[in-house]
């Protein structure tokens, strides 16, 4: 996997992504944090199996986990977001026990960037929270309208 370093060494950028699960509290408070336990077990494998063996992905405290990609486009990022939010789809529709809601947000990162891991985070941190609030807006509509 390319560091910042290795990034401006070769003149590639790359992305990183932030993944927050919405509404986690319920499931420890409601189910127990065993299954919560369980629940960042399978965010982890779904976020794993989402992306590309030479991407990164780690649990970053909480309910956060980051990801650095390879990925170095737009159009890029955009695909590997619509396979991890197919993935958790896919183990919503087959999972007895817990729902899981990811909110994603990303930045790409140029190899002359002069960002900060920091500001990155900044960065990032900003864009999954205005993806949260889309969500639960949208969420809000659906719940009126029916």
């Amino acid at each position: 996997m390319k560091t910042f370093k290795l990034a401006r060494k070769t003149k590639e950028g790359f992305s990183v992504i932030l993944v927050d699960l919405d509404d986690f509290k319920m499931i420890n408070d409601t189910m127990g944090h065993h299954i919560g336990d369980e629940a960042l077990k399978m965010t982890a494998y779904l976020l794993r199996t989402s992306i590309p063996q030479t991407d990164f992905v780690a649990r970053f405290g909480g309910v956060e986990f980051y990801i650095i990609s390879e990925s170095d486009t737009d159009d890029k990022v955009h695909e590997l977001i619509q396979k991890i939010e197919y993935n958790f789809e896919l183990h919503n529709s087959y999972s007895q026990s817990f729902k899981l809601s990811p909110s994603i947000g990303y930045t790409l990162v140029e190899a002359e960037s002069t960002k900060t891991v920091h500001g990155l985070q900044e960065l990032v941190d900003v864009e999954m929270y205005k993806n949260k609030m889309t969500r639960k807006e949208r969420n809000k509509l659906t719940i009126r309208s029916n």
